[in-house]
């Protein structure tokens, strides 16, 4: 099974979804066990499983990569290529080695590839406009501004 792009994982014979953005590999071995022991209760034993005979194995296969441009005032501007759990603002502004003496953290603007362009500070845990629902992180523009 593939987690699809909105972070969905589909058991189509349960004919269900489980969203897994967030959730650590034991969560998730959790949520499924719990979905396909509604069908196969007799082989699938939540309370005990001791007394199972079928068992549900959840494992990483491949992450997803993100691509994102780090621009304006920092170090190293440049082109990032990062696994998609990794694909935060600090972990990006690291790779690209900090901001520069002149820039601020307190304007930061991230394009997305449809256009959007969200402005964060994360002293304020702040974006406008305001936060949306998770989006396909597939390429990223981050900008640093100058301080003021």
């Amino acid at each position: 099974m593939t987690i699809n792009e909105e972070g969905y994982l589909e058991l189509q014979t349960e004919n269900a979804w489980i969203f897994t953005n967030g959730v650590s590999l034991k969560e998730l071995r959790r949520l499924v066990t719990e979905k396909f022991a509604e069908r196969y209760a007799s082989y699938i034993n939540v309370q005990n499983p001791a007394q199972s005979t079928a068992f549900v194995d959840v494992r990483l296969g491949q992450v997803r990569k993100v691509l994102a441009y780090v621009l304006g005032e920092v170090k190293n501007q440049g082109q990032y290529t990062v696994g998609a759990g990794a694909a935060t603002l600090l972990n990006l502004l690291n790779q690209a080695g900090g901001i520069m003496e002149k820039g601020s953290l307190r304007d930061i603007r991230i394009r997305r590839t449809d256009g959007t362009v969200d402005v964060v500070d994360p002293f304020t845990n702040s974006s406008s406009p305001g936060k949306s629902a998770p989006r396909k992180p597939r390429s990223v523009r981050a900008t640093i501004s100058r301080s003021r």
